[in-house]
């Protein structure tokens, strides 16, 4: 599911009353999606029953 800057916009204000420009919004959309899609993609290769600290072991390793 595609992350819109719309959204983080809305988010931003409405959480933490910080107005964002669209431009910066969709900047931050753009990240969301990349870290949402590294979470998947690393979820898929951790059982439930794992240490938790190998879950941020493997993002650290899969950041870019």
């Amino acid at each position: 599911m595609k992350i819109q800057g719309k959204l983080i916009q809305e988010e931003a204000e409405q959480k933490h009353g910080l107005k964002l420009t669209a431009e910066r919004a969709e900047e931050l959309a753009q990240e969301v999606d990349r870290l949402n899609t590294a979470t998947a993609e690393a979820a898929k290769s951790i059982d439930l029953n794992d240490d938790p600290t190998v879950f941020t072991a493997t993002l650290r390793k899969l950041r870019r």
